[in-house]
């Protein structure tokens, strides 16, 4: 017997809580591709003595297919970290992802993954610039991107936002894949906000 606590999500996700008392996550994900990574990602991360610490733990390697009247859904189960860890400093999250991008990239390197990142940058800066009539400057863009391409590639998260933060857990892999830590970095780094505040003099 289950109980489960719906959670919002762009995939149907549950909070599972089993017979036994272990508490759960279970997402039913209709892109095979991104349950895949997600539940890839999961079960080797957490198997590595230090990831263990960042990434939750998964006993699946492969997510389980379900058939419904409206097609196929993938399923992944992972543990639940909710209340597990206190929640990192900024700093602390900088040295997090740097673990995260050289032991991760390891673990994918030797597997032989060769899946790149989702790009959900466009998406997120397309819906900013509706929502507050930014205008945008498709020349520097263009050269960012350019910046970039220079960096070498790591194994990345992809959305580090605050939603996919729990404690010191990164909990949603789903678009994770070889990019640039740039973009880890920034969604890290875009929610910093200064605890103290000074006032510069001329003679500061």
């Amino acid at each position: 017997s289950l109980n489960a606590t719906v959670i919002k999500s762009k995939n149907a996700v549950y909070h599972v809580i089993d017979k036994y008392g272990n508490k759960k996550i279970v997402a039913l994900i209709k892109d095979k591709r991104e349950a895949e990574i997600s539940a890839l990602v999961h079960y080797h991360f957490s198997r590595d003595p230090v990831l263990a610490f960042f990434v939750p733990a998964s006993n699946f390697e492969k997510p389980i297919p379900i058939q419904t009247i409206n097609g196929t859904l993938y399923m992944t189960i992972r543990e639940d970290v909710t209340g597990k860890s206190n929640t990192p400093t900024t700093k602390q999250w900088m040295d997090i992802l740097a673990y995260i991008h050289k032991r991760g990239s390891d673990i994918m390197r030797n597997l032989g993954v060769q899946h790149s990142a989702q790009s959900i940058a466009r998406e997120l800066d397309e819906e900013r610039i509706k929502t507050y009539s930014i205008t945008e400057e498709k020349a520097l863009r263009e050269e960012l991107i350019g910046i970039a391409s220079l960096l070498p590639t790591v194994w990345i998260n992809q959305d580090t936002s605050q939603k996919n933060r729990i404690g010191q857990y990164l909990v949603d892999w789903g678009n994770s894949g070889w990019g640039y830590n740039l973009f880890d970095l920034a969604g890290i780094l875009l929610e910093y906000k200064p605890q103290t505040t000074i006032l510069l003099n001329e003679d500061y």
